[in-house]
């Protein structure tokens, strides 16, 4: 789904009246372009903190006894986490912010399409004249 054009049309009243009409941008009302880079934005900035954390946990080097305990070696628990970090973004955040973008989609829409009812309304008007 893109974002619909504004209504425009050009023509000749039964007066004789020049007529074109061009309907408002739904972009006058919601910033679409705006949204989606602000989601974009978001998402670089959570990829790029849990790959801060991620390297972090993976750069814990300790000595075995402090990363044992009875006997159990923490370090593997240590690295499965960094790599947790990693998944994030994209499992958690990016399909959250697609549904954001494809609302605002939606939503953007339905101004240009009431913009674009009003304007051929208009349009229809200036031509009967």
């Amino acid at each position: 789904m893109g974002k619909l054009a504004p209504f425009s049309k050009s023509g000749t009243s039964q007066s004789g009246k020049h007529v074109s009409v061009t309907a408002e941008s739904a972009s006058s009302k919601l910033d679409y372009d705006g949204v989606v880079s602000a989601c974009d934005n978001a998402l670089t900035a959570a990829q790029d903190a849990m790959k801060e954390v991620s390297s972090q946990l993976h750069d814990v080097q300790m000595g075995k006894e402090a990363l044992c305990v009875e006997d159990k070696d923490f370090q593997p628990m240590i690295d499965e986490c960094g790599d947790y970090f990693m998944k994030i973004p994209a499992e958690g955040i990016a399909p959250t912010l697609e549904q954001v973008k494809d609302e605002t989609m939606t939503q953007y829409n339905k101004i240009q399409e009431e913009l674009n009812q009003k304007a051929e309304a208009e349009y229809n008007r200036q031509m009967s004249q």
